[in-house]
């Protein structure tokens, strides 16, 4: 079972890792490969206790996840898991939640607005695919 501690060997893991976002299971930290520091990811943290009755979605995610490359989709790198956690690696995504960004702009062109779609529709129709 690889836990936090060879998370720890491959990853830059700091009690003052900057939080990108929080959810009822965890939080996503942004962290920097040790191996390439040009390399910065996002490392999503999921409490299985308050997961108990998802463990089996949340594979089921990953196995999706491992297979999608879309430019539209976060890309997902590996998983580390111990007793308490698990550590889903991903692609860091610099910016802000694109639901945020729609809701705080008001000047977005229809023109904007078609891009963004196709982008969104893009994305869906991979996975489905």
């Amino acid at each position: 079972m690889q836990g936090v501690h060879e998370l720890k060997k491959n990853y830059k893991i700091e009690n003052r890792q900057p939080v990108l976002g929080s959810g009822a299971f965890g939080k996503v930290f942004l962290s920097q490969s040790l191996q390439n520091s040009n390399l910065f990811v996002a490392i999503k943290v999921l409490d299985k206790e308050k997961m108990r009755y998802d463990l089996d979605l949340l594979a089921s995610e990953v196995a999706v996840l491992n297979k999608l490359d879309h430019p539209n989709i976060v890309k997902y790198y590996e998983t580390y898991n111990d007793f308490r956690y698990i550590y889903l690696v991903m692609e860091y995504v610099k910016g802000q939640v694109l639901f945020k960004h729609l809701t705080q702009k008001t000047d977005h062109s229809e023109k904007r607005i078609c891009a963004y779609m196709k982008q969104i529709l893009g994305a869906i129709a991979h996975c489905h695919a």
